[in-house]
């Protein structure tokens, strides 16, 4: 499975306001990152792979680590003047939905739902 739909660099580069910290063209991986004060944000994505891996830390510390496969799309969205990256994904066992915001502060949100 692979990434069929997402935002193009440009809207990435504005969304994290900087450019990819990691790019491999060949295998299409992607790693942007966003800092405010001590807490970081690490949003990674294989679009041949179909992955989506997030990251937050505290200083240099790991608070957070999620991987979720079989992506096949997320998008950028905004509410209430949010911006803020999504994706849908489901399989046959559960769906889940994972939102990524960095304004006004880091912000991830993963749920499940078990079908």
């Amino acid at each position: 499975m692979f990434i069929k739909k997402s935002p193009n660099e440009l809207d990435l580069l504005t969304f994290f306001e900087s450019e990819p910290t990691f790019v491999d063209n060949d295998s299409l991986i992607y790693s942007y990152s966003y800092n405010d004060l001590n807490l970081s944000l690490i949003f990674t994505f294989s679009v041949i792979e179909g992955w989506i891996k997030v990251v937050t830390k505290y200083k240099d510390q790991i608070l957070c680590e999620y991987l979720t496969e079989g992506v096949e799309s997320f998008e950028l969205g905004s509410d209430n003047g949010k911006e803020y990256i999504c994706s849908n994904v489901t399989n046959s066992s559960n769906q889940t939905q994972i939102i990524v915001q960095i304004k006004p502060c880091i912000s991830v949100n993963i749920n499940t739902l078990v079908l």
